[in-house]
């Protein structure tokens, strides 16, 4: 929703006979909802996504405090690559033109996908997304600031694993959604879930400081299903919303 309560959605289109799951659409509603308008194919300037197990991506749509309009997703663009990269695009116009696509993650081997992200009060993005390389995967979380004139200069933070354990690629869905809040100072607030036990667990891990140089993974519910997962880390990102700190020990 933009400062004016317009409200903007974004979804990910399955074309059935093509078997196309990447295609991002995005409509927009100036009436609170009544009537949407015609959408637009955010990702058309090539999206070459074909069926892969368990990393179909939803979009994520954000306003910075500027009601700069980003989207966050998923896709195979590269197609030399044959795998996913997470892109970005924003608006400065409420969606009516877009910014060139950016790649997130720096490394286009293997596959980048699920990612999530939250913007803080400065205007930096805080991107987390999963990153599988020789047949394992783990989260990773990087920053992201717009500098110069016309704030269109992108500047990456260094990616930085969220834990040290790795997840069998064996395990092809490791839950729809990660979260990320930030507290009042700025420090980020991650759940997830992985398969480090053989088994789908969910953990948390938060900045220690407001770059997040260190995070520590801290188990929270063990022998969890994937249902289960996604419930819970929903409710630990609303936890975290309404207390704006937690503390943690091991």
């Amino acid at each position: 929703m933009s400062s004016e309560n317009d409200l903007y959605v974004a979804w990910l289109y399955i074309e059935p006979a093509s078997l196309n799951w990447g295609n991002i659409e995005l409509s927009k509603s100036f009436d609170g909802g009544v009537t949407f308008q015609e959408s637009q194919f955010i990702n058309s300037d090539g999206n070459y996504s074909t069926a892969a197990p368990g990393k179909i991506t939803l979009p994520v749509i954000r306003f910075d405090q500027h009601d700069r309009l980003y989207v966050l997703w998923a896709d195979g663009f590269d197609e030399g690559q044959n795998s996913f990269d997470v892109y970005l695009r924003y608006s400065d116009d409420y969606g009516d033109t877009w910014s060139e696509r950016l790649r997130v993650n720096p490394t286009v081997q293997g596959d980048q996908w699920n990612p999530e992200m939250i913007i803080g009060t400065d205007g930096r993005l805080h991107i987390i997304y999963y990153d599988e390389q020789d047949g394992s995967y783990r989260p990773y979380y990087r920053t992201l600031t717009f500098t110069g004139d016309e704030y269109d200069s992108p500047v990456f933070g260094t990616p930085i694993p969220i834990t040290d354990s790795l997840t069998s690629s064996s395990f092809t869905r490791p839950g729809e959604y990660m979260g990320i809040q930030l507290d009042s100072d700025g420090v980020p607030h991650i759940a997830w879930s992985d398969g480090r036990n053989d088994e789908m667990d969910i953990y948390y891990a938060h900045g220690i400081v407001e770059t997040a140089s260190s995070l520590e993974p801290v188990i929270i519910l063990a022998g969890a299903s994937v249902i289960a997962s996604v419930i819970l880390i929903v409710c630990v990102v609303l936890y975290i919303r309404k207390h704006q700190r937690v503390n943690v020990t091991n």
